[in-house]
């Protein structure tokens, strides 16, 4: 029922822009030349489409490869498309000193400053708006990679304990309903890439995100979350690809009713809920995956200094290919920064379910203590105490991509309740942690 709503959403916000007025970027001064300043022409493209009424179509064009330079705009045009043509990229442009701060992060500050860099998209209580077209956006992350400081910025003159601000997202949408997005290429997002923020009725379909491994510099690139709702309800993403160095995708706090389907994730780190801090994720399925090369596979982290509850959380028909770990619930992880100590979170009635593959990575061990970051096992499950887990598994299938490895993959639990276990192998009974209450 909920898809056909969406559905029906859908049909409806693109029906109504059939016969509406068309704008081109190019008619008010921009140039998709790799080199002009189109920010103000663009700010003015979408200032005649606010005035154009419902149903205004704003163009960049692109049968001629055009890229389109410009320092972060908002889409300010409500009932209305932006079309990014097949060839066109809108791209940043290089200059630290020129991008301008954009509203506070959503993510807690842990101590340091809540300022943020501009996103290079924007949308603002915005109502019923498309995106789609075929065309590119380019966030010029390696500008503010090469100065990350954890999830900030430290250009010269500041330091990881006094940093500038967070590094920009590449598109951020806050208080909004009913946005489409399709068929778009997102690339090189400064900080996390598509972030809804207290938004509802979100539509993300067939787009690309490309923020791959650094092999140049031998390390991957900073913090690149894929899709990252936040506060936000009744989301779907469907028929994407996502390379990054971070979450493929991770439905953050105060988040519910979320459906995430035939997606591909390559190289970053997990199939994710959290980290989840102060308000409660419910409701979220993640289905027909594919995880190759990822740190985890399915995965919920929960922070010691949170007091939510993560529930109601289906993983089903996941494949793994030499993956690092391939479930988790970490309720212990932290990052660095101002730990203020809280009842911690919750995790309850999770569902794993055909789920199937091989993990790698060599010998299993602790990273600094963080379960999380175990590898070449089947599954860590580590809640608290005043606070114990409850899960379901089935129709597990977990092995070493080293077919000369004749050990099980192991698994850690603790202060789990497990509900039922199906079909696991290998068996959840073959470790003293991991027998079913």
């Amino acid at each position: 029922m909920r898809l056909l709503s969406f559905f029906v959403v859908y049909v409806l916000c693109c029906a109504s822009f059939v016969t509406g007025k068309t704008l081109l970027v190019t008619s008010f001064g921009a140039k998709g030349d790799n080199a002009t300043d189109n920010t103000a022409a663009i700010m003015a493209t979408y200032k005649a489409c606010a005035a154009s009424g419902p149903g205004t179509t704003v163009v960049f064009p692109g049968s001629e490869g055009q890229i389109y330079r410009s320092f972060p705009f908002e889409i300010r045009c409500n009932d209305s498309v932006t079309l990014i043509e097949n060839g066109a990229t809108i791209k940043g442009i290089e200059d630290e000193d020129r991008w301008p701060f954009g509203p506070d992060c959503p993510e807690p500050a842990q101590g340091k400053t809540p300022k943020q860099m501009a996103p290079l998209l924007y949308m603002n209580y915005a109502n019923n708006v498309s995106v789609m077209g075929g065309g590119t956006v380019d966030g010029i992350g390696s500008m503010f990679w090469s100065e990350a400081c954890g999830n900030w910025w430290c250009p010269k003159g500041y330091t990881i304990k006094s940093p500038k601000a967070f590094r920009p997202f590449l598109f951020r949408i806050d208080h909004s309903n009913t946005i489409t997005i399709t068929n778009i290429t997102m690339k090189n997002p400064g900080f996390w890439n598509l972030v809804p923020v207290h938004s509802k009725n979100i539509v993300v379909t067939d787009c690309l995100v490309n923020a791959s491994w650094d092999d140049a510099r031998g390390h991957r690139t900073p913090n690149t979350d894929g899709f990252e709702p936040m506060w936000s309800s009744d989301v779907t993403m469907s028929r994407c690809r996502i390379y990054n160095g971070d979450d493929c995708v991770t439905i953050k706090s105060g988040s519910s009713n979320v459906l995430v389907e035939d997606l591909y994730c390559e190289k970053g780190d997990g199939l994710t809920i959290g980290s989840v801090w102060y308000d409660n994720v419910t409701n979220v399925t993640y289905r027909r995956v594919i995880m190759n090369q990822t740190h985890n596979g399915p995965m919920i982290k929960g922070r010691s200094q949170g007091n939510a509850t993560v529930a109601d959380i289906t993983f089903e028909d996941v494949q793994l290919i030499d993956v690092r770990l391939a479930l988790t619930i970490d309720c212990v992880y932290e990052t660095q920064g101002t730990v203020v100590p809280n009842i911690g979170v919750l995790a309850e009635n999770v569902m794993f379910k055909n789920i199937s593959g091989t993990v790698s990575a060599g010998s299993s061990h602790l990273l600094n203590g963080d379960p999380s970051f175990l590898v070449d096992a089947a599954g860590t499950f580590i809640c608290l105490s005043k606070r114990p887990c409850s899960f379901s598994l089935e129709n597990i299938n977990v092995r070493h991509a080293d077919a000369s490895n004749k050990t099980e993959p192991v698994w850690l639990c603790n202060n789990t309740n497990i509900l039922e276990d199906m079909s696991v192998s290998p068996p959840l009974s073959h470790f003293q942690t991991c027998q079913k209450n």
